[in-house]
């Protein structure tokens, strides 16, 4: 279908709604108009008025997508001003991180440089603590540490100044150096505990003995009361040393009790040894076999009526002070039977 053919029945259908309003001639004049194939000039007057309405429908068209557009374009211009203040917010936090990055470094820089030019940076004072039996400034020395140089450099070679003090002395355990305070050291030590002396016989003053196995050749006026006393070992660390493991084997209660261990050796037990006891009494007892007999001394301490010794070299008996002398010659009396009886031994052998 053509759009000529579209047109006139756009047209013819126009004209049948206002056939309404027409008069009975004006009707019989269309219709014979329309059968002739030909306009009327009302006709063509309705064309144009339907072309005026068609102009009018697309012009106001035109116009509500012109004002779409615009509105359009108003929304997102609000909108951008609506995210704009945002980017600003999130645009001044990057500045100011950035420029707080700036500042600490910078601070901090600065600070370390002052730091190093003041005195405080230096090492003004060196500190020992739990020193017992080493004089404080000795140790310092033998730190090798440096007053009023770089502290943080020698706190950084910390190691080395702590072997310089362990080597000071074999009383040493451990040697720890720490700050204390902006430009102070600490110094905290750790002793070898003192378990025994042995009382030098020419000086008449003690040697102690330490838990380490090691005999000190320092020599003390006055040691501690709670420390056995040993005579007569000659600086034998090995004999002193297998005596006081075998003391250190008791317990505390019992241990503490002896006060000194004299070594009186005779050719039949090379190994004897006198404890004397806090209570008054001498215990003789072999060195080796202290850790296993010394434990029936508190029931042997009950049956005494008075102060004496107790022989525990084989059995286990008790005699007063008096009767030391008896039990001296009858001991000599033994080995000099024992001596007969060795050499008897040995003259069979060779016959």
């Amino acid at each position: 279908m053509s759009d000529k053919n579209k047109e006139n029945k756009i047209v013819n259908s126009q004209m049948e709604a206002s056939s309404s309003s027409l008069t009975p001639w004006q009707k019989k004049h269309q219709e014979f108009m329309n059968t002739q194939g030909e306009k009327t000039s009302w006709q063509l007057e309705q064309e144009e008025k339907q072309k005026e309405l068609q102009s009018k429908d697309t012009s106001k068209q035109n116009e509500e997508k012109s004002e779409k557009i615009k509105n359009d374009k108003v929304i997102h211009y609000k909108s951008f001003q609506e995210k704009l203040p945002k980017l600003k917010k999130q645009r001044n936090k990057k500045l100011i991180k950035q420029l707080l990055l700036i500042f600490s470094v910078s601070a901090f820089s600065i600070f370390i440089m002052l730091y190093f030019i003041s005195p405080f940076s230096k090492l003004e004072k060196v500190e020992v603590l739990g020193a017992i039996n080493l004089p404080k400034s000795e140790i310092i020395k033998a730190a090798k540490l440096a007053e009023n140089r770089g502290i943080l450099r020698q706190f950084l070679r910390k190691s080395v100044y702590e072997k310089n003090i362990k080597k000071f002395s074999p009383r040493i355990s451990s040697a720890e150096i720490k700050f204390s305070g902006i430009n102070h050291f600490v110094i905290k030590l750790e002793e070898y505990r003192e378990i025994a002396y042995e009382v030098d016989k020419k000086s008449k003053k003690y040697r102690p003995f330490l838990s380490t196995g090691k005999l000190m050749n320092e020599l003390k006026k006055r040691p501690k009361g709670d420390i056995p006393k040993l005579k007569n070992f000659n600086s034998s660390e090995k004999r002193i040393t297998s005596v006081m493991k075998e003391c250190l084997k008791l317990e505390d209660s019992l241990r503490l009790l002896i006060t000194g261990i004299t070594l009186t050796p005779i050719p039949s037990n090379p190994t004897l040894v006198v404890l004397s006891m806090k209570d008054g009494n001498e215990i003789k007892i072999s060195s080796e076999d202290i850790s296993s007999r010394l434990n029936f001394y508190p029931k042997i301490v009950k049956e005494m009526k008075e102060k004496g010794i107790v022989n525990m070299e084989v059995g286990a008996y008790s005699y007063p002070f008096s009767k030391k002398k008896d039990e001296e010659k009858r001991g000599k009396n033994s080995d000099i039977n024992d001596k007969e009886l060795k050499r008897k031994t040995e003259e069979d052998d060779i016959a």
